[in-house]
């Protein structure tokens, strides 16, 4: 009976012994398909295997996600400011452009009614100042550019021989700057006037009365402009009937603010004022008051 025991326990420890031998364990298995390596092979596969990331903790793609952009696609502070800047100067640029469009649009159709009948004109737009400005605006500029035109070329004659003034200060800004207030004193002189007739007017009434009247002189100076560029002998008189229409207008202007019910001065004499204030201040021109005043033309 013992016998039989003790054979049993060693066929069972065979047993045991025989499924071990076949099964190795991993480590023993992996270490026998595995050549060892030398230490220079490992140092470079050590250096195959290093990458930045491993270092920093970063990766490319961080890194291609914190970069600046480029400067062209990139707009400082500095550069959206100056565009912002020039956006609103052509914006301003083009309102001055519309609102000048439309003023002369205004004056166009202001002017074909006035040349047909300028004292219904003067009655109906009493209120626009606007159109009364330009008309004297044109005045101020026709009168010196026809007299550049017509005797620039005797002032560059007489400047080949002997020297001379300036054709420019002389025949235009000197004039330029003598019917500019020219004008202006003819409208304080009729304002004032008309404080002495009684009649109670603004002056922005009395200007764009006076600026209706003074289209029909603006017709005949532009006419004399086109004779003066063609170099046409007419040029002269017809700028002499358009400035005695410009003091007509003015006298004229003066009676058209008459009132039959008011007490005060009468429009004869409103306009014999008038002369002769224009009349004083020609005189104050031709003084050496003026001439010093212009000497810098």
């Amino acid at each position: 009976m013992g016998t039989e025991e003790h054979k049993n326990k060693e066929n069972e420890e065979d047993v045991i012994g025989g499924q071990s031998g076949n099964e190795n364990p991993p480590d023993q298995v992996q270490n026998e398909t595995e050549q060892p390596l030398t230490e220079e092979e490992a140092w470079h596969q050590a250096e195959n295997t290093y990458t930045p990331e491993q270092e920093t903790g970063v990766t490319q793609d961080a890194v291609y996600q914190t970069e600046p952009s480029s400067p062209s696609s990139a707009h400082t502070p500095s550069e959206e400011s100056t565009g912002s800047d020039n956006d609103k100067k052509a914006d301003q640029f083009q309102a001055y452009v519309d609102q000048g469009k439309k003023i002369g649009k205004n004056y166009f159709s202001f002017f074909v009614q006035a040349i047909q009948a300028p004292t219904k004109a003067s009655v109906r737009h009493h209120e626009s100042f606007s159109n009364a400005i330009v008309s004297l605006a044109l005045i101020t500029l026709l009168i010196p550019t026809i007299m550049y035109l017509q005797f620039r070329p005797l002032l560059q004659l007489a400047s080949m021989f002997g020297g001379g003034p300036s054709p420019a200060g002389t025949l235009f800004f000197r004039p330029l700057l003598y019917i500019a207030l020219l004008v202006t004193v003819i409208v304080f002189i009729i304002f004032g006037i008309t404080k002495l007739m009684k009649v109670q007017y603004s002056l922005q009434q009395i200007v764009a009365r006076f600026g209706a009247l003074l289209i029909a002189p603006i017709g005949i100076l532009i006419v004399s402009l086109l004779l003066s560029v063609m170099q046409l002998g007419w040029g002269v008189p017809v700028a002499g009937l358009g400035i005695l229409l410009i003091f007509f207008s003015a006298a004229f202007t003066i009676y058209s603010f008459r009132h039959p019910n008011e007490e005060g001065l009468d429009p004869y004499f409103g306009i014999i004022l008038l002369l002769v204030g224009i009349g004083l201040f020609s005189r104050i021109v031709m003084s050496g008051t003026f001439n010093l005043f212009t000497n810098f033309l």
